[in-house]
């Protein structure tokens, strides 16, 4: 039994750092230095960028979206670094190693040719570049849906207007009373 566990063990780890998986036949691995950059991504989202943002909720709620966002962080990271890997496909690929300073694509051999090297080089910013301008409109529409929704309910609510959704619930009780007659 203690013999599996030491051989677990030994799957899990390597000289690249802590295995957590492998894509496409090839590991996807953390170095140990990306602990120190993951705590201090996370810890910034959840005591400054968060709370500055979207201030009044509670530590839990931005713990859970610190959570979150050094998750997506971390995710655009990989897929970035994957972009590269798909380019490379005629290189055979060892495995992707990410660390504090970004990550790295393990490959046992180089490009065989300038322009080769330069394209696989180019399109992860190309992937980083893509990822962001399809979030941005993901939170375009986000922002636009939430609005269109809270001015409906303003709408319903408090008689069209947006400002009556802040007065207290007691005008809001004698309008009901008004509206029902």
């Amino acid at each position: 039994m203690a013999e599996a566990r030491s051989q677990l063990a030994r799957q899990r780890s390597s000289p690249h750092g802590v295995v957590v998986g492998s894509v496409g036949g090839f590991q996807i691995s953390l170095d140990y230095s990306w602990f120190v950059i993951f705590f201090l991504i996370f810890g910034t989202f959840t005591s400054a960028v968060f709370p500055a943002y979207i201030p009044g909720l509670s530590q839990q709620s931005y713990l859970l979206m610190g959570i979150v966002g050094t998750v997506l962080f971390f995710a655009s990271l990989l897929a970035h670094e994957l972009a590269h890997v798909a380019r490379a496909r005629g290189i055979p690929v060892e495995g992707i190693t990410l660390f504090i300073f970004g990550g790295m694509a393990r490959t046992r051999t180089e490009a065989a040719r300038p322009r080769e090297e330069f394209l696989i080089a180019v399109v992860g910013p190309v992937a980083s570049l893509a990822l962001g301008v399809a979030c941005y409109a993901l939170a375009r529409l986000a922002d636009q849906a939430f609005r269109s929704t809270a001015a409906d309910c303003c709408g319903r609510c408090c008689g069209g207007s947006p400002g009556a959704c802040a007065r207290p619930r007691a005008s809001l009780r004698s309008r009901a009373r008004d509206w029902n007659g």
